[in-house]
């Protein structure tokens, strides 16, 4: 049996751990006769990002990305000031307050 079975860790990650500093190192273990590393996984927190648009914005927006068949937002982003007028004017975007 080997360390990668033994800890069911991938490759990877089995290199990280064998060669971590001492400071993260929570202790070692001894299995059939070999000392192992033990760490803890330390997980990362997810920061909530605030919300910059609304719900009525994204819908606007995607509709928008539809109809330009799914552009990148790169190549959208310096059309959308000059096609909202046009796409309210023929009907296909109501973005009035509602």
């Amino acid at each position: 049996m080997n360390l990668l079975e033994l800890t069911r860790y991938n490759r990877c990650y089995t290199c990280q751990v064998l060669n971590m500093k001492k400071e993260k190192v929570l202790g070692y273990l001894n299995i059939a006769g070999k000392r192992i590393k033990y760490i803890a996984d330390k997980r990362k927190i997810k920061r909530k990002k605030k919300k910059i648009y609304d719900q009525d914005v994204l819908v606007a927006l995607e509709e928008i990305w539809k109809i330009f068949d799914y552009i990148c937002s790169k190549r959208l982003a310096p059309f959308l000031s000059e096609i909202i007028p046009v796409l309210e004017k023929w009907g296909e975007l109501n973005l009035r307050l509602r």
